[in-house]
């Protein structure tokens, strides 16, 4: 009988507060995150040779298995276009998965592309200043948009992007390397996300 891992990753995200250096809390927005890629392997595809790994195989999502995009809350009148045109902030992505015991042998790495997504809203008054504080509304992935590998622990979690002011519809790409030692059968397991804002 052939051995099969199948995998779902599940999503859950975080924003932590930021205050300027004047105490005042920044804006505070939500990140939404779509699409759950799931993977499924035979033990044949896994193994190299005699129960040893092959890490050069694995499973490579499509460039936009996942989605995510950043937005200020609403305020009473105020829409979050409005307040994302008004508060430019910059905005660090960090990412690290549930520790599994069954899953501690598996890879996960993520990346995404340079100036991916969309500026939201599209265009800005702080667009046409002739000096920006915090430069262009552009993302910059981490390692040149390379494959990070993300950490099991949430006090290792890793930088995966950054960008300057709201953002939408940013892909994620993700490349699972399973093990031998995973289970057979159904498994999940949990991405998460945090979100760092400031003004510098």
């Amino acid at each position: 009988m052939v051995k099969t891992i199948s995998t779902k990753l599940v999503f859950a995200s975080l924003l932590l507060l930021a205050y300027n250096s004047y105490g005042q809390q920044l804006q505070q927005g939500t990140l939404d995150v779509s699409g759950m890629p799931n993977f499924i392997q035979t033990i044949n595809n896994v193994v190299q040779e005699a129960g040893i790994d092959d890490k050069s195989l694995g499973f490579e999502t499509e460039m936009d298995a996942t989605e995510i995009s950043f937005t200020i809350n609403a305020l009473a009148i105020l829409s979050s276009s409005q307040l994302c045109a008004e508060n430019v902030y910059r905005y660090s992505v960090y990412m690290h998965r549930s520790y599994s015991h069954d899953f501690e042998k598996t890879v996960i790495q993520a990346k995404t592309y340079s100036n991916s997504g969309n500026r939201y809203p599209k265009t800005i008054s702080y667009d046409n200043r002739p000096a920006q504080a915090m430069g262009a509304r552009n993302l910059s992935p981490e390692q040149g948009g390379q494959y990070i590998t993300i950490p099991d622990d949430p006090s290792r979690a890793i930088k995966v992007m950054e960008f300057i002011g709201c953002r939408t519809d940013i892909p994620i790409q993700y490349r699972i390397l399973p093990s031998t030692l995973s289970p057979e059968g159904l498994s999940s397991i949990d991405i998460h996300f945090t979100v760092v804002a400031s003004e510098q």
